[in-house]
């Protein structure tokens, strides 16, 4: 089990550490898939257009942010957008750890908590292993799924 790690929610501070992290840990996964290439400037204005940090949850170890989540809360579900951590400390734990905290926040409040996934992403079978289940196949992704009983 990994240390007790927390969330904390996101301010407008946090925009370079998420920027950062989001591209260090999306390129290498979406670079192959884009038709001209990661364009660092490009990506990064293309994330500034997305990113809200009232829709963002932190994840702090030791007082150090070490990853983040994004999402948007909708009438009949809440739609992950995202979920970074930071490459030195993933397959120990955190990103489940994280999600487990919001996941167990939404239990009572929507029906269900959809996400969608890279094709090839190392992270499908976290969710799966959380109760995630696939309902479509898009271009490049896959759209999951976990419903509260």
């Amino acid at each position: 089990m990994p240390n007790s790690m927390r969330l904390r929610r996101a301010e407008a501070g946090d925009a370079n550490f998420v920027w950062k992290l989001y591209a260090e840990t999306t390129k290498p996964l979406l670079e192959p898939k884009l038709k001209h290439g990661w364009k660092e400037e490009e990506e990064k204005r293309r994330f500034e257009t997305w990113w809200d940090y009232n829709n963002t949850m932190i994840a702090m170890l030791d007082d150090k942010p070490i990853g983040w989540i994004s999402f948007q809360e909708k009438i009949e579900h809440v739609d992950l957008e995202h979920v970074c951590i930071a490459p030195r400390l993933q397959s120990q734990g955190y990103g489940k750890q994280m999600l487990n905290q919001l996941l167990d926040s939404w239990r009572d409040k929507v029906k269900s908590i959809e996400t969608s996934v890279l094709n090839e992403s190392p992270y499908r079978k976290m969710f799966e292993n959380l109760g995630f289940t696939e309902i479509r196949q898009e271009q490049i992704t896959i759209r999951m799924r976990r419903t509260h009983s």
